[in-house]
């Protein structure tokens, strides 16, 4: 626990809440963007925009440390995000060794990325679901997180004028690549449900994650990152 709390606590606030935040146009994103797609302040990895009317792209970056986070969303609460967090050259070797990446990996949602990213936005942020998904050959996990008021896209309360961030179930995908953990989100549970009022079931929302997750880390360019 205590490698990953060194690298947690000094994050910005832009970082910490750019993956949950529903934000402007993305004229001022840390990150490039070039003929429809994203490029990394650190370097590291590129990605095709999604798809999506109205699409917003909110990034942070903490050069210092690292750690950063870019978030995809739409008009319709669909989101898709890209966490990241450079892990120290003497801790590398837990994550490139396939005898002791498992270990390491089952502890990052839970030990990192919720205080790092989730839980200084929403304070009750749950960890639904998490199981080893081998990805090109090496361990990685897929789970679920739930999200109180997370949601990209606010809806009106009943027999009242206000508006009520909507919550949010994100399906996570957690992996290592050239010297940082990686950590890929994508709405399963609000956005559009939310304005359907029918959430799927947790079975649906695991469902949605495995199939869905895959094909958008099948759309990401790792390059050499700068150290």
């Amino acid at each position: 626990m205590s490698k990953y709390r060194s690298l947690a606590v000094t994050v910005s606030l832009c970082a910490l809440i750019c993956g949950l935040a529903a934000g402007s146009a993305w004229a001022r994103t840390k990150g490039k963007i070039k003929k429809g797609t994203y490029t990394s302040p650190a370097g590291n990895f590129s990605v095709p925009l999604p798809d999506g009317l109205g699409l917003r792209v909110n990034d942070g970056y903490d050069p210092k440390e690292g750690i950063g986070a870019v978030s995809f969303h739409d008009d319709f609460g669909n989101q898709k995000g890209i966490h990241f967090m450079r892990i120290p050259a003497d801790v590398t070797k837990v994550f490139e060794d396939p005898a002791t990446r498992k270990q390491a990996l089952e502890g990052f949602l839970e030990q990192a990325a919720l205080p790092t990213w989730f839980l200084p936005v929403a304070k009750d942020t749950q960890i639904l679901h998490q199981e080893l998904f081998p990805l090109d050959g090496a361990d990685a996990f897929i789970g679920l997180v739930s999200i109180p008021g997370g949601g990209t896209v606010s809806l009106s309360v009943p027999g009242s004028k206000e508006m009520k961030r909507a919550d949010s179930t994100r399906g996570v995908l957690i992996l290592y690549h050239g010297g940082y953990v990686y950590l890929l989100t994508t709405e399963v549970g609000g956005g559009a449900f939310s304005f359907a009022g029918r959430v799927p079931s947790r079975e649906t929302q695991i469902a949605t994650a495995r199939e869905t997750l895959p094909k958008f880390y099948a759309t990401i360019r790792f390059d050499a990152p700068r150290r």
